[in-house]
């Protein structure tokens, strides 16, 4: 179990109640589990408000380079908060108060009980996304591993979910003027999607961005502003028709990609052609494909 002094920002370990401090503080974010179309009404509006906060991520390591983090998960008993008896920590030895017949002190805490991660997260299951920190203001994690470990607990491995990592930064002067406002509308859209949807709504929105982003190109290069007011299909298509005159093939196959991503998004894709359902790598490697258009289009520096 782990206990929280909110008043002094302590923490301590243990179990049954019975605990010592922990020192150097952890670092402990209140997380919640989203499903894959992410309702965020679930997530806590405060971050002090422990008493309501369902489960907490304990970070034991993290990887700025990779942005992978290491960390376990505990879970809110029901009622807080509870009565703890602790060893005076080590961070405050001068802490008075009424003590146990141990000489533990008797405080009240906020108090978590491991979480059984490897049964509710278990990655071969649904992937669900883990949210760090409340709704105004929070992250996204994809798990990709857990272990257990001596004392019980599974430590989770997670890694953050990807979006400007990915988007190359686009050089405004670079997008031809017609259309330059929609195109960076989009591009929004599919940064805040990254971090706030599920993965057949990021496909969605990397969808609208491709059409916006290519008919803005095909229309500059080809002077035709028609091809802006088309559909991503019909986009392709005129594009095919040109091949000729040494345009990149790359980019008619990742406009292709994108539609049939897309595509499978629709009920009526999924029954017909039996598709599998889509998962959260499908939504990065929208985003990815996103921005090789970019590259190709020489909208950016890299």
């Amino acid at each position: 179990m782990i206990a929280i002094d909110t008043d002094r920002r302590l923490f301590y370990e243990g179990s049954s109640n019975y605990g010592h401090g922990i020192w150097p503080s952890p670092f402990v974010s209140i997380a919640t589990v989203l499903p894959l179309e992410m309702d965020l009404s679930a997530m806590p509006t405060s971050s002090s408000d422990l008493g309501h906060a369902k489960l907490i991520f304990r970070e034991d390591t993290f990887d700025p380079v990779t942005r992978v983090r290491r960390g376990r998960f505990y879970f809110n008993l029901g009622f807080q908060p509870q009565e703890w008896h602790v060893q005076t920590h080590p961070a405050f030895k001068e802490e008075v108060g009424n003590r146990d017949h141990q000489g533990n002190l008797i405080k009240r805490l906020y108090g978590f009980q491991r979480w059984p991660a490897f049964t509710e997260l278990h990655p071969e299951k649904t992937s669900p996304l883990v949210a760090l920190g409340t709704a105004d203001a929070f992250t996204l994690w994809k798990v990709i591993g857990i272990e257990r470990i001596v004392t019980g607990e599974d430590l989770v491995t997670l890694r953050a979910r990807s979006a400007m990592g990915v988007l190359p930064e686009i050089q405004m002067d670079l997008v031809p003027t017609e259309g330059r406002e929609k195109v960076m509308q989009t591009i929004e859209k599919v940064v805040e999607a990254a971090y706030r949807a599920g993965p057949e709504s990021v496909i969605d929105r990397c969808r609208d961005a491709a059409q916006a982003s290519l008919g803005v190109w095909m229309a500059d290069k080809f002077s035709d502003d028609g091809l802006r007011r088309i559909d991503l299909g019909p986009q392709i298509k005129a594009l095919e028709k040109r091949m000729a005159e040494d345009l990149p093939v790359i980019v008619v196959s990742v406009g292709k990609a994108i539609a049939r991503l897309h595509a499978r998004c629709k009920p009526n894709e999924q029954l017909t052609r039996e598709g599998r359902l889509l998962i959260e790598d499908d939504a990065e490697s929208a985003i990815a494909m996103l921005g090789l258009l970019y590259r190709e289009f020489r909208w950016c520096q890299s």
